[in-house]
Parts: C-alpha cells; sequence; structure tokens
C-alpha cells in the first residue's frame, strides 16, 4: 500500500510540473486532461481524484474496466469504455486536444500499444506513464513515474547517516507544498518582500533547474515553483491565489461589496448618487452580492425606494440600534468584506479610517465626480509595487486606462517600481500610460486634472494620521485621501492572507 501511496504522491508531483498556463486560458476554458486507466494502482488513483483533485480541471477517462467507472461523478469528468489501443476510437473521444496525457496500466506491453496509439495522434503533448516494469521508450515529452524508485526512496529516508533525495517529506498534512506560478499568476514579477507571509513562508523558488533560496529582493517569474512551507489552510487559499485566472477582485479579500449610507450626514442627492455607484460596481467587478447598510434612518419613501432595488444578489439592511459606522464594521468584517463603499464625509471619521486600516478593508471612497464618468485609473508612482497586481485587475475589470505619475525633484524615478507595474501590464494586456516629472507636485496635478479619473491608493497608516502631523508629512497618501474631487480606491498592501 505504501508503494501505491507513494506513486499517487509522484502523480500529484507531476501534475504540478505539467501545468502551462497562460491567461487566456486561464479565463476561457478549463485544462483538458485525459487519462487511460487500468489496473489496482489506477483505480486508487482515480478514486483520490475524484475525492480531492479535480479541481478547475476537465477530465477525459478510458478504461476497458468498466468497474472503475463510478455510479455519479463531478459534470466536468468524462468516461469511455473501450480498448484504448484503438486509435480510430481515441480520434473519435478526443475532438479537441488535451493539455496532458497520463497513462497508469498493469500491463507493460499493453502500454507500449497505448503510447504508440496516443502517439500518432499526439506526438508531443506530455505524457506520464505508470506500468509495473519500466518500459525505457525513447520519448522526449515522456515521464515515467516508478513505484520501485519511490518505494527504495522511501525506505532510504529511514536509514540513519544516509543524505538521500526525499520525495516525500514532513507530516504530510499539507504543511509543504510546491506551486506553479502560471503565466498569467497576479504573483508574476512580485518581489518576495512585497508578499505578506503570515502563517506561511517561501523558503525558495526553483527556475531553470536552480533552487534559489528565498530573499526579500527575490522576484518571482512565470513559470516558476515555489516551495512553500506553512499552516496547510493558509497554504491552500494561497495556492488558489497563486493559481487563479485573472479579474478576481474583489477576492481574496472577499467576494462581496458593501454600501454604508448614514442619513444624518447625507442628503437624498448624495444617497442617491452613492446607491448608483455601488450598482456599478456591482455589475463589473467579479463579486456575489452587494449589501446595502443604512444608518440613523429618517425618511420613510427613500427607505422604500431603496428596498425596491433588492433582489437575489442585493440585499438591504436598516440599522435600527443606532451604531456608529466603526461598530457596523466590526461586526461585517466576520463576513468579509470584499470593498467598502463609503461617501467622503463617512470616510472622514477617523474611528472610520483606524478600523478600515485595523481590518485591512478595500475602501471605495465615492466623490464629486462619479465613477461612471471616468475613463481612466490613476496611481501616484512611490517606492512599493505592493498593490499594483489589484490595481490592474480593477482597471482592467472596469475597462479603464491605466496612468501613472512618477515625480522626484532630482530625476530619480521609480524604476524599478514601474518595471513591476510593466510587466503586470503585460498579463493584464492592460497598457500604461506613464507622466513624469520634476517639478509638478502630485497632488496639484490631482487638482489641476480637467478629467474625472479613480485614483488607486495603498490603505497605510497615513490615512489616521493626526492633522497636525499630516500636514508636514510628505506622505502621498496622507494629502491625497483628504481630495474628494475624484472616486479613489484604497488597497491594503498585505493581502495574501486573506
Amino acid at each position: 500500500m505504501i508503494f501505491i501511496l507513494n506513486l499517487i504522491s509522484g502523480f500529484k508531483h507531476s501534475c504540478i510540473i505539467l501545468q502551462n498556463f497562460n491567461h487566456k486560458a486561464l479565463k476561457n476554458k478549463m485544462k483538458q486532461i485525459a487519462l487511460i486507466l487500468e489496473g489496482e494502482c489506477a483505480k486508487i488513483f482515480l478514486e483520490k481524484l475524484l475525492h480531492q483533485y479535480h479541481s478547475s480541471n476537465f477530465y477525459t477517462i478510458i478504461t476497458l474496466d468498466a468497474s472503475l467507472i463510478p455510479h455519479t461523478y463531478p459534470n466536468h469528468f468524462s468516461f469511455h469504455h473501450f480498448d484504448p489501443t484503438s486509435t480510430p476510437r481515441l480520434q473519435e473521444v478526443f475532438v479537441s486536444q488535451p493539455d496532458s496525457l497520463f497513462l497508469v496500466h498493469n500491463d507493460p506491453k499493453e502500454c507500449k500499444l497505448i503510447h504508440s496509439a496516443l502517439r500518432k495522434i499526439f506526438p508531443e503533448i506530455p505524457l506520464i506513464l505508470h506500468s509495473t516494469h519500466t518500459l525505457e521508450i525513447d520519448d522526449p515529452h515522456l515521464e515515467e513515474v516508478s513505484a520501485l524508485s519511490l518505494a527504495s526512496n522511501k525506505l532510504l529516508t529511514h536509514l540513519p547517516n544516509i543524505p538521500t533525495p526525499i520525495q516525500d517529506v514532513g507530516i504530510g498534512k499539507g504543511e509543504i507544498m510546491e506551486i506553479l506560478v502560471p503565466s498569467g499568476s497576479v504573483y508574476c514579477y512580485r518581489t518576495l518582500g512585497s508578499i505578506s507571509q503570515k502563517e506561511w513562508k517561501i523558503a525558495g523558488i526553483y527556475r531553470d533547474d536552480e533552487f534559489l533560496l528565498s530573499s526579500y529582493s527575490l522576484s518571482i517569474r512565470p513559470n516558476d515553483r515555489i516551495l512553500a512551507i506553512g499552516n496547510p489552510k493558509i497554504l491552500n487559499n494561497v495556492y488558489r491565489q497563486i493559481t487563479s485566472s485573472l479579474g478576481q477582485f474583489p477576492i481574496p479579500f472577499g467576494k462581496d461589496l458593501f454600501l454604508y449610507l448614514d442619513e444624518d450626514l447625507l442628503d437624498e442627492v448624495e444617497i442617491l448618487q452613492d446607491i448608483d455607484e455601488a450598482l456599478f460596481l456591482h455589475k463589473h467587478l467579479n463579486n456575489a452580492q452587494l449589501m446595502i447598510t443604512i444608518l440613523n434612518p429618517r425618511r420613510f419613501d427613500l427607505l422604500e425606494h431603496i428596498k425596491s432595488i433588492q433582489n437575489t444578489s442585493i440585499n438591504v439592511q436598516i440599522d435600527y440600534q443606532s451604531l456608529s459606522l466603526s461598530e457596523i464594521l466590526n461586526l461585517h468584517r466576520k463576513k468579509r468584506i470584499g470593498l467598502a463603499i463609503l461617501n467622503h464625509k463617512l470616510f472622514s471619521s477617523m474611528d472610520v479610517k483606524k478600523t478600515l486600516l485595523e481590518f485591512s478593508i478595500p475602501t471605495f471612497k465615492t466623490a464629486k465626480h462619479k465613477l461612471q464618468e471616468c475613463s481612466s485609473s490613476l496611481i501616484l508612482l512611490e517606492e512599493d509595487p505592493h498593490i499594483a497586481s489589484i490595481t490592474l485587475d480593477i482597471a482592467s475589470q472596469l475597462n479603464l486606462d491605466f496612468e501613472i505619475y512618477d515625480f522626484d525633484v532630482d530625476g530619480h524615478y521609480h524604476t524599478e517600481c514601474f518595471d513591476t507595474y510593466k510587466n503586470l501590464s503585460q498579463i493584464f494586456a492592460k497598457p500604461i500610460h506613464l507622466t513624469q516629472s520634476q517639478s509638478k507636485n502630485p497632488i496639484i496635478y490631482l487638482l489641476e486634472l480637467q478629467k474625472p479619473i479613480l485614483q488607486f491608493l495603498p490603505l497605510d497608516p497615513a490615512i489616521s494620521n493626526h492633522t497636525l502631523s499630516g500636514i508636514a508629512s510628505t506622505h502621498l497618501t496622507y494629502h491625497s485621501i483628504h481630495l474628494d474631487k475624484n472616486p479613489q480606491i484604497l488597497i491594503p498592501m498585505s493581502y495574501e492572507n486573506h
């Protein structure tokens, strides 16, 4: 049994190696995996696959053994019962070309015949093969998984003072994970120092047959394999974030948008405008529900109007307990706020700012200009590109141009930071318009802008500075958040563990 378990581990490892994503495939289709299965090992492998590892792939399974076909299975599994040595039958099944092939079979002679049939149709598709004996087939796109080799390596680990290449390490609960970084991942081109690693760590990166030890400045590239160690639950979340498709915001913060309205602070026109902003975001961002909370209700007719927009994806709640917005945010954070939508009058409260900062809640701050009027988005370039991937994600979903303003009186512009945005822009297929200046202060630049624009800001401690200390600050975020001309989105800088 230990041989079989080690074999399954070998298959999992091989599955990771063979993934070769691009961001269009991630968005438009599932990976097509073909498996030809026969025998006891194949049966255990299939059971494991059905219950744990089907993820977001589509599986075509071919077998001559009808007992391998379960009575019920997920809808992205397709089973076919015929002799896989038949090239014409294989061609009938594979209408489109699979991304990878798996062959698990007891009989080495049958394996060679099936391999020959597959190569007539798919000469270069990666093929993972396991049989009772090593076949030694001359095929550069073939990887043989040997149960004997896996078992011998496992036995060697129990001998004292013997250094061995260990394939299975740790306690086997998922605390050590190897993650392939697809070309469309938002982790591409980020430095390890820019990634929050609470309850998990990146020990190193496998690249071009080399192992690179983790360092603050080491950046992640497409097709790198990350060696991650930590809390298994956290690592599962990290895996999903690294391998997920583009256009995910408000994930990883949450799935829902939360609009907050206060009748004590806002008049009817402001409330209706903020609702329009929230509905626009709800329509264009990848969210599940829009939750509207009304504080200090006053006007019955207005409440009825707001309630009338409720449907299966829009929920309206009225607070009759006279709770403060900070208290409500504290209650709602357990629901995982994907994006808090606030009027600039509500955002001006120091308690609200501290609560948003403490719980790392992404925030959309409404302004005089409406988001629907914006055709561009903007970020003021500083040293840290922590929020680069999220800003480009949002700009892509909202179909906004992406502008960067880089200011430095000495002309020493933020080249490394800009390179991060430039590299990510290729992943998101979002061109960047760069403006550099040695003379015009960014705040003056924002004030003089004639067109409406969505500004991105980091959600950092600068937003909660006291007025006197803030005025003397050179931090762009502090001065930017006091501008109410254009809508703004504030993004927490460390978001991987949400």
